[in-house]
């Protein structure tokens, strides 16, 4: 597994890691996420027929960042672009007061290099990272059909 140097003080593997020991990590983030609420969605996208509801980047980052605090944790994303992939990637780490982190890498294609579309992946990855590792949800869930290009399917619940 190759390495990427991020900072002098620690080497992040190029794969989803989990660096040894997590422990008080591992016991702040549950602290955490005990005290977090998922943002609030006030953003409508559409595909198709049908649209979903999302909260912004900086929602995510309002709702992240004041639970991480209380709990000794932050968190930063490295973004980078491969031109010749048409791909953008952000490395997005949570840390704990103690030295400990986690790290995870999420790459998305892009259908072209210009600026506009550079940034608005960039920051879309960046939502879907951040809400991933902190363990919220910020856009609503509809069974993987925007992907697929299918209507949402509904399900009868039984009493």
């Amino acid at each position: 597994m190759e390495d990427t140097q991020i900072d002098m003080m620690f080497t992040v593997p190029t794969e989803q890691s989990t660096p040894a020991p997590i422990n008080e990590l591992a016991a702040a983030l549950a602290k955490a996420q005990a005290t977090m609420t998922h943002p609030i969605k006030k953003n409508t996208a559409g595909s198709g027929s049908f649209s979903y509801t999302y909260a912004d980047l900086p929602a995510v980052i309002d709702v992240v960042k004041e639970a991480f605090s209380k709990h000794g944790l932050s968190f930063t994303q490295f973004p980078s672009v491969k031109v010749a992939t048409k791909e953008v990637e952000v490395l997005t780490l949570v840390m704990h007061s103690s030295g400990q982190y986690l790290g995870s890498r999420l790459a998305m294609g892009i259908t072209d290099i210009k600026p506009q579309t550079i940034g608005s992946a960039i920051t879309y990855a960046r939502r879907y990272a951040l809400s991933a590792m902190a363990g919220i949800a910020a856009e609503t869930d509809d069974d993987g059909n925007t992907a697929q290009g299918s209507a949402p399917k509904t399900y009868n619940r039984r009493k």
